[in-house]
């Protein structure tokens, strides 16, 4: 009974957040539509960022747990695939800003590779379960069940917070490098910054 209820509680709550990153998806969409923000690499990492994060959205809102089957292994692969995708574009973008501010390069030239990453590695990763038939009812939701918890940390944990940790260590380096750049700053054009900047 006291399981049920604490189900049910998650449940809900997961269906709360969600939608609020539903509207929140579906505005930022709207506004990169409305005002037609997608013309720089970033805008667009931005705009794919926003789509993984609404489908991710989307899975949280799925109905209540789905018995073992057909359904609750597609809920589980398609909340694996989006949770990646979502995470994989955090990275594209955060590596980016690195390479953009650090290294002083122009990134256009990886956009291909950055869906290559966001999209096939997630697709891939979130495959991997179904041939082992990990998938099914795990809670509140349907994902990797709890006789596969090893897969979970795999497939999930272990990169989530190495990745996590990291970004921090990319954005640590990036604030260095910005803060020492308006420190020297001398408001002169440098052509060797310049000609860096184009390679």
């Amino acid at each position: 009974m006291e399981r049920d209820f604490t189900k049910a509680t998650i449940i809900t709550v997961k269906r709360l957040t969600a939608t609020f990153s539903l509207i929140g998806c579906f505005c930022m969409l709207l506004i990169i539509w409305l005002f037609r923000k997608y013309n720089s690499l970033a805008q667009r990492m931005i705009l794919s960022l926003s789509l993984a994060a609404l489908f991710d959205s989307i899975a949280y809102v799925m109905g209540e747990v789905l018995p073992d089957g057909v359904l609750c292994n597609f809920q589980a692969w398609w909340l694996t695939f989006f949770d990646w995708c979502a995470l994989a574009w955090v990275c594209c973008i955060t590596l980016n800003l690195y390479l953009n501010v650090v290294k002083e390069m122009r990134t256009e030239r990886f956009e291909l590779t950055y869906h290559f990453v966001a999209w096939g590695v997630s697709f891939l990763l979130s495959c991997l379960p179904l041939f082992g038939d990990y998938y099914g009812p795990a809670g509140a939701w349907c994902w990797i069940t709890d006789e596969h918890v090893a897969w979970r940390f795999v497939i999930w944990y272990i990169p989530l917070f190495t990745l996590i940790f990291l970004m921090m260590l990319c954005y640590l380096r990036i604030i260095y490098v910005a803060k020492q750049r308006v420190i020297t700053w001398s408001g002169t054009y440098e052509p060797s910054r310049e000609r860096r900047k184009d390679t």
